[in-house]
């Protein structure tokens, strides 16, 4: 008896070693960033922007040290054609995919955009066929047969990119104390229950998940005092601020991100700026980021 035991043991350690451990997925970002829209002007002057060749550099080198495989595109190679062609080069691929846009983002008759280069011409028009629809970026993502996105926008009107679905951010398009609406939920967690059943539905559509600067009806913002856009500027900092980890397993998800950018816009943007009036805009200067609320969550980096 002792030596079938000790027979079934040795077999058992054979098995195991000829099993190898399943990888981890591949982990694929592409980061795309427009300062300069109109070549003929500097940074700064509009159209041109300030921040977003800076937010890609800065998420590059983050993300690598993350363990993502970097691809980025900057300025007059970060096009719609380009954007296209890049997703659609990783079609069979199993990868999960961060997609992250810095730049302008427009709204024109309830449909919003983000412009890539491209959007603009040389005499500041805007061209919404070199835009990109919430359908278009997820019709790339799911012709590429990408079943796992996480897609993080830094831009106006971004909110609109958050599918609908069970969205359980529950934060109004237009955020802010001055702003009128109310939010459903007070807390994160306590629209689980609802976004539970909405799920139920949902569960077997690719699963994408989306972080948006702003709402569907917001803009979002760039300062020179941290060179970089406001919402990308908390997403570096969750890189390096082990509080970033709420429920300290280890590794900061989707979710956490969502909780730590909302909670540090509010803290070093919202509380300073919400009584700012924009008289050309007709809003307030506080905004807030959105969140898909799909359950599925994604566990973006490890927290060192």
């Amino acid at each position: 008896m002792k030596r079938a035991t000790a027979s079934l043991i040795s077999l058992a350690a054979m098995l195991l070693l000829g099993c190898a451990m399943p990888e981890p997925p591949k982990r694929i970002a592409l980061l795309y960033g427009v300062s300069k829209y109109n070549s003929s002007l500097n940074e700064g002057v509009y159209p041109n922007l300030s921040a977003p060749d800076d937010d890609v550099n800065a998420m590059e080198a983050g993300l690598l040290s993350k363990g993502w495989e970097v691809r980025k595109k900057i300025n007059g190679v970060a096009s719609k054609t380009q954007i296209k062609a890049d997703i659609a080069a990783l079609a069979g691929s199993n990868a999960i995919v961060l997609f992250y846009f810095s730049g302008h983002g427009v709204s024109y008759n309830d449909t919003a955009y983000i412009c890539p280069y491209g959007a603009i011409d040389s005499s500041n028009n805007l061209l919404l066929y070199e835009c990109i629809t919430p359908k278009e970026l997820y019709s790339y993502l799911k012709l590429a047969g990408l079943g796992h996105a996480i897609i993080i926008l830094d831009s106006c009107y971004s909110g609109a990119f958050v599918e609908e679905g069970p969205s359980i951010d529950a934060i109004p398009p237009v955020f802010g104390v001055n702003d009128k609406g109310y939010i459903k939920y007070k807390l994160f967690l306590d629209a689980g229950p609802e976004a539970f059943w909405q799920y139920i539905s949902y569960s077997q559509s690719p699963s994408y998940v989306t972080l948006s600067a702003a709402g569907s009806k917001e803009l979002s913002y760039e300062t020179s005092s941290w060179g970089h856009g406001v919402f990308t500027y908390a997403v570096l900092n969750a890189m390096e601020d082990p509080k970033a980890d709420l429920d300290k397993d280890s590794y900061v998800d989707s979710s956490e991100l969502f909780e730590y950018s909302r909670n540090y816009l509010n803290k070093y943007w919202n509380n300073i700026y919400k009584n700012n009036y924009d008289t050309d805009s007709g809003q307030y200067a506080d905004y807030h980021p959105h969140l898909s609320g799909s359950p599925r969550e994604y566990a973006l980096w490890k927290n060192d």
